[in-house]
């Protein structure tokens, strides 16, 4: 965060190692946005709130976009999608300028 405020590293690379440090995939959400049929209105605040967008679903699963995966995350998408869910990664940057 540190270099990121100074701006001595943009944030794409690091949320990428941020992924590959979780074993998770890293998705630009400016480049590959999330599937509309996916997205409901009434919970922009929520995905703003928790950093959280869903993007695909695939097999049935919903794949969830993040910059901050946690407990009150994981909470939340399993009151929403029960244990049909994976998260990746992305930045807080795409995930603001897509909701």
């Amino acid at each position: 965060e540190i270099l990121l405020a100074r701006e001595r590293i943009t944030p794409l690379p690091v949320y990428r190692a941020l992924a590959e440090q979780q074993s998770l995939p890293f998705v630009n959400l400016l480049k590959d946005p999330p599937d509309p049929a996916l997205l409901n209105p009434a919970q922009a605040l929520t995905y703003l709130r928790l950093g959280v967008i869903p993007w695909r679903q695939e097999e049935g699963t919903i794949i969830l976009v993040t910059y901050q995966p946690g407990q009150t995350l994981h909470r939340w998408a399993k009151a929403q999608y029960g244990k049909r869910y994976t998260l990746a990664m992305t930045s807080p940057y795409d995930l603001r300028k897509t909701v």
